[in-house]
C-alpha cells in the first residue's frame, strides 16, 4: 500500500509528506523494549518503525545521511 499525507498551516504553503510503502508489522527490540511495529519505506531510501495508535517511533533508518534513530526510553502515563 502506498500512503500520501499533506496539511497546511495558516500562512503557510501546502507540504506534501513523502509517499510511504508500507512493508508489513514486524516486532522490533530497542532499548526502550520490543514493540509491534509498523514499517514503512520512502522512496528507496528511508525505513520509518512506528507503533501504536499515536505511531510512535519506534526506529527511523536513513543510510545515505549515515543516520539513525531508536527509542531509548518509554514512559507512559495513566489514562
Amino acid at each position: 500500500r502506498r500512503h500520501t499525507r499533506s496539511f497546511h498551516v495558516t500562512g503557510v504553503q501546502t507540504c506534501a509528506l513523502p509517499i510511504l510503502t508500507y512493508l508489513g508489522t514486524e516486532l522490533l527490540t530497542v532499548p526502550a523494549g520490543t514493540f509491534p511495529c509498523e514499517h514503512y519505506r520512502s522512496g528507496d531510501v528511508v525505513d520509518y518503525y512506528v507503533t501504536g495508535p499515536d505511531a510512535i517511533f519506534v526506529k527511523f533508518v536513513w543510510p545515505a545521511n549515515d543516520m539513525e534513530y531508536v527509542l531509548t526510553k518509554l514512559e507512559m502515563s495513566a489514562p
